[in-house]
């Protein structure tokens, strides 16, 4: 009797030591990956670019920011463009507080819906812009959910202060040690009001 309860007794623990393993490895499978849960973003030929002239654009520009409501976007403003018929017009007509401007895909989401692409192999991230302002400061880059409760975020966050003049310019950034598996916000630019309404332009933002 006492071998026969000593082998139920292993036996017993065995199978709950099996069964503690089994729901252990099914829960880590259905954890989700870090960044972007089950989800792999398209992979896209180089140059990829979110903005060249209106027309199909990879990522909507739906991710308003901070005082809004002052914020008007035109995507087919065509006068004095850098290249080809259109440049991307973001007027603000507020006076003080700031205000932003994000490229995302899917259109009105923070991270709750899958969606983004496949960058990788891209060296720089570059746009030419100008405003109404010179010497204008403003913080632009790519890259916008970072958000960890979020199950889809962007893969790499690069955001850089520049100067903004009167004359159109290229801003270039180095994202050669970026992971860019799951770019969900292509292009991003934020603002403070500058005492009088201002405008900026923007052409040619593109992954090279």
């Amino acid at each position: 009797m006492r071998y026969k309860r000593l082998f139920s007794e292993n036996l017993i623990e065995k199978i709950a030591v099996l069964l503690m393993f089994t729901f252990s490895s099914s829960w880590l499978q259905a954890q989700p990956k870090s960044g972007n849960a089950e989800f792999e973003a398209p992979k896209v030929d180089l140059p990829f670019y979110v903005f060249q002239d209106v027309g199909v654009l990879p990522y909507i520009p739906s991710a308003h920011m901070g005082k809004y409501k002052s914020m008007f976007v035109k995507l087919d403003h065509t006068e004095n463009v850098h290249a080809g018929q259109t440049c991307i017009r973001l007027m603000y007509t507020g006076v003080g507080d700031w205000f932003g401007l994000g490229f995302v895909d899917p259109a009105n989401d923070w991270g709750d819906k899958p969606g983004g692409y496949n960058i990788s192999g891209a060296k720089t991230f570059s746009f030419w812009a100008k405003a109404s302002i010179s010497e204008l400061k403003v913080s632009a880059g790519l890259g916008i959910i970072d958000d960890e409760s979020k199950p889809y975020r962007d893969s790499a966050l690069k955001i850089e202060e520049i100067i903004l003049t009167e004359k159109w310019k290229k801003y270039t950034f180095d994202i050669s040690d970026l992971d860019l598996s799951c770019i969900r916000s292509g292009f991003v630019i934020y603002g403070t009001g500058q005492g009088k309404p201002l405008t900026i332009y923007i052409d040619d933002i593109v992954f090279e």
